[in-house]
């Protein structure tokens, strides 16, 4: 346990916290993260709200996080993560509350392609999670109403179903499993930062619960125990839509529905649902030809399968099926760790030295300290935009400190 803290403490003080440090926009606030795949080249001073409230969170971690940390320099962390929340509190949101989709450098609105400046919901949830995990850290509590304001607009806006999810709008008609999945992290963290200025939180977690049962009850396969990305009413299995399965998405959201079930004092009761879970989406998506987790799935196995709509989303699934992505695999790392930890089952201990095993012998980039995070199915680096045009500095540096924190205790 020691050596495995002490590895991920090393990746994260000797190759992340410098790769990100040079990326601070020590002028107007917040991240400059438009970087080429391979982590060498700015191509954009545009910055995407998404992106700066996920380094915030990190930066907010890593301020909690420390006194496990002997050699970051936390007067530059202290420093880039007060002038992210004010760039955050000053250019990212309206009257409303409703956070916009990104901004030029010194934080003016920019519309996106569609013409729109409030163009995901997603980008919402980013923001809150930032400002309620910063909040918490440093115990102000101007930052924590302000999150808590953005995420009552994001529950009111999806309560009345009028949100967007680009750079993927949810065709006609379906229910989309990340949607609820978010709001299942949302709410975790948003619910701890109320419960650590000992206000109520009741109203968030009864809402989180909402979250998972509904994930549960409308978009689990109760036969093959698969999560559903999409669903819909009028359900078609000839449809590529109603068919694929986004495995990657499934093991994030089992560790966010464990953290849901701890606060609860219910996990006794679903832990073996997750077990069950987790394994039946690690065989159908793990590559046995080349390694590594598949993007998108079929329902029974390799490539979707399916009558295509043509719908942006259906043509991600369709070209983009077979490539290895950085953030699945960071967050197999957890999950399979956390599982194992929790059951000492031994698959889960096969599945981390399985994941870990691929991920470090193909992710990290020789060239400096990150991963080249977008890569085809045999594991090469490609030149393509997945999602937005960015580099992200969130889910690898998430993932190896819950590691560390789970290792700690």
């Amino acid at each position: 346990m020691s050596n495995l803290s002490n590895f991920y403490i090393s990746q994260i003080e000797d190759r992340f916290v410098p790769y990100w440090l040079k990326f601070i926009d020590k002028e107007y606030g917040g991240i400059l993260n438009c970087i080429t795949n391979d982590g060498e080249r700015l191509i954009s001073n545009d910055k995407f709200s998404w992106s700066q409230g996920r380094w915030l969170y990190i930066l907010s971690l890593l301020l909690e996080m420390k006194d496990v940390f002997s050699s970051i320099n936390y007067s530059q962390i202290e420093e880039a993560a007060e002038k992210t929340a004010s760039f955050l509190t000053k250019y990212s949101y309206n009257e409303a509350y409703h956070v916009t989709f990104k901004s030029n450098q010194k934080g003016m609105w920019l519309k996106d392609e569609r013409g729109e400046y409030f163009s995901s919901i997603y980008a919402d949830c980013f923001v809150a999670i930032g400002l309620s995990e910063y909040s918490k850290v440093t115990n102000n509590k101007a930052y924590s109403a302000i999150a808590l304001k953005i995420t009552n607009s994001i529950l009111k806006r999806i309560d009345d179903g009028k949100y967007n999810t680009e750079p993927y709008p949810i065709p006609d008609g379906y229910s989309s499993h990340g949607i609820y999945m978010i709001l299942t992290n949302l709410l975790e963290v948003t619910s701890s930062m109320l419960e650590a200025f000992n206000l109520d939180s009741a109203s968030l977690r009864e809402k989180q619960m909402w979250c998972v049962d509904t994930i549960l009850s409308k978009h689990l396969d109760n036969n093959r125990l698969l999560i559903r990305e999409y669903v819909s009413s009028s359900f078609n299995d000839n449809l590529l839509l109603d068919r694929h399965i986004n495995p990657g998405h499934t093991l994030e959201d089992m560790w966010f529905m464990i953290e849901c079930f701890e606060h609860n004092c219910i996990l006794n009761q679903k832990l073996s649902l997750i077990c069950e879970i987790t394994k039946a989406v690690t065989a159908l998506g793990w590559d046995k030809e080349y390694g590594g987790l598949l993007r998108f799935v079929d329902i029974d196995g390799g490539r979707p399968k399916g009558i295509d709509n043509k719908s942006d989303y259906e043509n991600l699934i369709s070209s983009t099926w077979d490539m290895k992505l950085w953030w699945p695999h960071s967050e197999m790392l957890y999950l399979y760790r956390k599982l194992y930890v929790l059951t000492k089952d031994k698959t889960f201990e096969n599945y981390y030295e399985m994941a870990f095993d691929y991920s470090f012998s193909t992710f990290p980039s020789t060239n400096n300290g990150e991963w080249v995070q977008i890569r085809d199915r045999k594991g090469e680096p490609i030149d393509k935009v997945v999602a937005l045009p960015v580099k992200d500095p969130f889910h690898i540096m998430r993932d190896f400190l819950k590691i560390i924190k789970l290792e700690e205790k």
